[in-house]
């Protein structure tokens, strides 16, 4: 979500903002399986299985 707290932002500025929350968010997302894969691997992480309907 683009907030206004700089003042108002014409319409390019407001494409390029909303670029780079899409941007950050992804890298996040990116950082966050990262760090769940190093859990994993350093045995920090308990993984559950169990059976599910694939229909």
């Amino acid at each position: 979500m683009i907030n206004n707290f700089a003042g108002p932002l014409n319409e390019k500025q407001m494409r390029y903002a909303k670029n780079i929350s899409v941007s950050g968010r992804h890298l996040l997302g990116l950082i966050n399986d990262i760090l769940d894969l190093s859990k994993a691997e350093s045995g920090k992480m308990e993984i559950q299985c169990q059976q599910v309907s694939v229909s």
